[in-house]
């Protein structure tokens, strides 16, 4: 299964040293469920608002797993919420 995990910090709650630290705890989550990665990334440094984005493969009996995780990280760093969407991808 494909998914796409997407952050951001446009509420501007997050200093940049507990965005940071936002998104390297939240990298090290998806890892641990990824079986392959193609794309991780995020706004230019230099933008108004931060946001950042993976898309990974994992299996989908994990995906609840890795959902409740993602949400108790988002509860720590106090945002409202981090986006998950999945599906199955096709790649023609």
């Amino acid at each position: 299964m494909l998914i796409s995990v997407q952050a951001g910090n446009s509420d501007n709650k997050l200093t940049q040293q507990e965005w940071a630290a936002l998104v390297a705890t939240l990298n090290q989550a998806i890892e641990e469920y990824q079986k392959a990665r193609h794309f991780f990334g995020g706004s230019i440094t230099w933008a108004e608002w931060q946001n950042v984005c993976w898309v990974v493969e994992t299996e989908e009996e994990d995906l609840p797993l890795l959902k409740r995780r993602l949400a108790r990280i988002r509860a720590v760093y106090s945002q409202d919420s981090v986006c998950v969407l999945a599906g199955v991808a096709e790649f023609v």
